[in-house]
């Protein structure tokens, strides 16, 4: 992919960020254009400043966090079938998607050459990212799920415990917080 990107924009670099093997890492730093970054303490600042976020993976299970990661820092990003599985982000609408090496050449140059598409796609990939994958949006209906099944257990132990002289619960210091009288 690299050396197409290299023929049309031949100062653009592929950064590889995260962790990689110390034979990857001498087998792609040999590449030119290629800089291999590693393992970062902050993918944000290890990201500032790029022009476009290129998850290829071709082989992989579940949420692929660094496309997850692109996409809530604003990067317009470019990602293929296996990373964007398991996400109900939208090709196009969100980011752009390619799996062929010729493909993910061609979505990094448009990105590139179209600023006001790259905008748009970083925008309503962030947008994505706050409203499907914040940890309020994932556990709010657990929590609101648990509060139910609390709420109708405190309900059935309640009569059940007074007609015994016990509190409805094992531990009677909290019935005076949780049922006020």
């Amino acid at each position: 992919m690299l050396p197409r990107i290299r023929a049309v924009r031949p100062a653009a670099v592929f950064e590889v960020v995260g962790y990689t093997s110390t034979g990857e890492k001498r087998r792609l730093g040999a590449i030119p254009g290629v800089k291999v970054v590693g393992q970062v303490p902050s993918i944000a600042e290890a990201v500032a400043g790029a022009a476009v976020g290129v998850c290829p993976m071709r082989l992989g299970a579940g949420v692929q966090n660094k496309l997850l990661e692109y996409m809530a820092l604003g990067l317009p990003s470019v990602t293929t079938s296996v990373s964007l599985a398991g996400l109900e982000a939208k090709p196009g609408e969100h980011l752009l998607l390619a799996n062929t090496a010729d493909e993910m050449a061609a979505a990094v140059l448009r990105l590139f050459d179209d600023r006001a598409l790259a905008r748009s796609l970083a925008e309503a990939a962030r947008a994505y990212v706050e409203q499907h994958h914040v940890w309020s949006a994932k556990l709010d209906p657990l929590v609101r799920r648990l509060d139910r099944l609390i709420t109708a257990r405190r309900r059935e132990a309640r009569p059940a415990a007074r007609a015994r002289g016990r509190s409805a619960l094992p531990m009677p210091g909290l019935r005076r917080a949780l049922w006020p009288r």
